[in-house]
């Protein structure tokens, strides 16, 4: 997982636009009231910026330093805030219990093993209410 601090450095942002249906994904976050949202693996920031436009309070983890940085840079050009954290979601992940009203996790989690899969698992239960 740690080759994708190479490719941002290598290619830079690599991700633009959001994954097609994110739009629908935010109607139904509005719909359902939902209104703090984790983005896991949030990389260069293409959904994090997304979901800060459309008005989320927003959290993102990942684990490449470069990737993190690149989506500090773009929220910051686009005049918007998020939560960002640098560490594995396949880790105890440093939020509280009930936390998150939701958590996307677009082409991220695939890259675990199998075990590291459940135990995530377990804290995406935990932190989302």
């Amino acid at each position: 997982m740690k080759q994708w601090n190479k490719i941002f450095k290598k290619e830079g942002r690599v991700f633009f636009e959001p994954q097609e249906d994110m739009p629908e994904m935010v109607k139904l976050f509005k719909k359902k009231g939902f209104k703090r949202v984790l983005d896991l693996g949030c990389g260069s920031g293409r959904h994090t910026v997304y979901l800060a436009k459309n008005g989320f309070d927003v959290y993102g983890i990942d684990i490449a330093p470069v990737g993190l940085k690149m989506a500090k840079d773009w929220l910051k050009q686009e005049r918007l805030r998020a939560h960002l954290k640098l560490g594995s979601f396949f880790e105890k992940l440093p939020y509280k219990n009930d936390f998150f009203d939701a958590i996307i996790a677009v082409q991220a989690i695939r890259h675990g093993r199998v075990e590291d899969i459940r135990k995530l698992i377990n804290e995406i239960e935990r932190i989302l209410k």
